[in-house]
């Protein structure tokens, strides 16, 4: 690096070796910084790249609040800005909800740059089974983030805690490789890197040409949350409850009504949604539209269908109904939705 002829970089800095490095440059720079406090500030020369961590937690919470849980914890990483901040909402999520929720911060085992991460995460893993095997079951855990969240499942897997049935877990970033080689896959709160990507660039290049920028941060946003086998957990306080998640879930790629899924467990409808109601705090109804969503989000996301085709796969019936029912909960067309996820690359300039 000290033979690099740069004009401007875009940096995830993880050592104070390489803060001090990437500063002796003067060159521009836009930064995500692992470091805490931040080394880099977004002012001069510097723009930073910061995750949304308070719309992460909340999309997670909203994640395992919906499966009908009771109980709660948040696994972080110590001495990370990040990691405390999706805590603290999620926290506050969950107690807004009614329930408590336990927390523990992995201390040394995150910062995996250091030559006896192997070692200091030995020492961290009986703390964090001790920790597990003391909540109570089931719980829906929120992991800081997708390392944090395997590390979860490994120790589950040691104790032999079962996962989802016991311990149901989301991570975030939604690392595609390691969560689908997880034991058992796990469920991540995605982020939009690619429109971050192309937002640090641009903020690169305008600090590059001694532009004034008002805005300096770049903010790495949740879009959705990628449901594996880690969180795909049902009540089982009441088993016709259960059987009702369970059916919805099967069957939300096609329209179901609530006569339906009273039908398919033999028992009334009128009974069935009194149970429902007072075991979830919302409608039958209510849980088919929010499957239904999640579907559609997902398929917005994550591919190029036409909205009447999504909705079609996700079970509206109609473009119509599907339109009107996306903007009344999203309060947001289908359409804006996608492109809130969608970046068009700006021409180069020749100057």
């Amino acid at each position: 690096m000290a033979s690099w002829k740069g004009t401007g970089a875009i940096a995830r800095v993880r050592t104070p070796e390489m803060a001090k490095w990437v500063r002796s440059t003067r060159l521009p720079l836009v930064v995500s910084s692992l470091l805490e406090p931040p080394s880099f500030s977004p002012d001069g020369r510097y723009g930073e790249i910061r995750t949304d961590s308070e719309a992460i937690a909340c999309m997670g919470a909203k994640h395992l609040l919906d499966a009908g849980l009771k109980y709660f914890a948040f696994c972080g990483l110590a001495t990370v800005r990040w990691s405390a901040a999706r805590e603290r909402m999620f926290t506050e999520m969950v107690a807004e909800a009614g329930y408590k929720c336990s927390t523990l911060r992995i201390g040394s085992a995150n910062w995996m740059q250091r030559p006896n991460w192997m070692e200091s995460w030995e020492l961290e893993r009986p703390i964090l089974a001790r920790w597990l095997r003391a909540l109570p079951k089931p719980v829906g855990l929120m992991a800081a983030n997708d390392v944090c969240g395997r590390e979860v499942l490994q120790v589950c897997t040691a104790e032999r805690i079962q996962v989802p049935d016991e311990v149901a877990v989301v991570g975030v970033d939604n690392d595609e490789m390691m969560c689908e080689l997880s034991i058992p896959p796990l469920s991540s709160v995605a982020l939009d890197m690619v429109k971050a990507g192309y937002e640090s660039a641009r903020l690169l290049d305008a600090l590059m040409r001694g532009q004034r920028v008002a805005e300096r941060v770049v903010l790495v946003e949740p879009t959705h949350v990628v449901h594996r086998r880690s969180s795909d957990v049902i009540v089982r306080e009441d088993e016709a409850i259960g059987g009702a998640l369970r059916y919805i879930r099967e069957h939300a790629r096609h329209p179901v009504s609530v006569s339906e899924v009273a039908e398919a467990l033999g028992i009334s409808r009128r009974a069935l949604e009194r149970r429902f109601l007072a075991a979830l705090g919302r409608t039958i109804l209510d849980e088919i539209t929010r499957c239904h969503l999640a579907r559609a989000r997902q398929l917005l996301v994550e591919t190029d269908l036409p909205c009447y085709q999504i909705a079609d796969e996700a079970g509206f019936g109609s473009p119509k109904s599907f339109n009107r029912t996306f903007a009344k909960k999203e309060r947001m067309t289908p359409l804006r939705f996608r492109q809130r996820s969608t970046v068009v690359p700006s021409a180069p300039s020749m100057k």
